[in-house]
């Protein structure tokens, strides 16, 4: 991830065979690469190795760092660090149960879509081939989900199917998702805050 505006940090991460996250981190004025350092202590429920992490700079000063990942019993954990705090926290669950539950090391996808950094959207696909999504806004100070997305996706999905999300309005007001059903179709969903709820799934353009 490339954090800062100018873009002169660089960090990246991975799951070691031990089911612990690592970072390594880069910066210009740095002149060579620090790490590898072990992330805000152990997952509760254990990674398995080479786990997914997803990441996030939500703030456009690039000084805030969010990860999540999918532990062992099939939920969703996050740590975060800002570089007022100077260390990370975590790892703590996220909004409770996904209904379904996940494959361990389902990768989880996230987005900030609001230009100033304060809301937080994720989505998983569960073992049932659903997709569900949780979301955070520092208004609310807490994690809010698992919601189910708009119904089925009319074939089914694999679980853990991965979800490709794009917020595509200045706003942020609104959301789009895309997965790849069991047919090996592409279908598709969408949410906007005047509508107030997600619609679909719709396919795209049969392959």
């Amino acid at each position: 991830l490339a954090r800062f505006p100018d873009g002169k940090g660089l960090d990246l991460w991975v799951t070691g065979n031990d089911g612990n996250v690592y970072t390594a981190y880069y910066h210009d004025d740095l002149g060579s690469w620090k790490g590898w350092y072990q992330i805000a202590g152990n997952v509760p429920s254990g990674l398995p190795a080479g786990a997914p992490v997803t990441a996030l700079a939500r703030f456009p000063d690039g000084k805030g760092l969010d990860l999540w990942v999918t532990g062992n019993d099939g939920n969703v954990y996050t740590a975060y660090y800002h570089d007022d705090l100077g260390s990370w926290k975590g790892w703590y669950q996220i909004a409770g149960n996904v209904p379904s539950g996940l494959p361990a090391g389902a990768p989880v996808t996230a987005l900030a879509r609001f230009p100033d950094g304060k809301g937080l959207d994720l989505w998983v696909t569960g073992n049932d081939g659903n997709v569900y999504t949780a979301y955070y806004h520092d208004d609310l100070g807490s994690w809010k989900g698992w919601y189910q997305i708009a119904g089925n996706v009319p074939s089914g999905l694999p679980a853990g199917a991965p979800v490709t999300a794009l917020a595509r309005f200045p706003d942020g007001k609104g959301l789009d998702l895309w997965v790849t059903g069991n047919d090996g179709n592409v279908y598709t969903a969408y949410y906007h805050d005047d509508l107030g709820s997600w619609n679909g799934w719709y396919q795209v353009v049969e392959v």
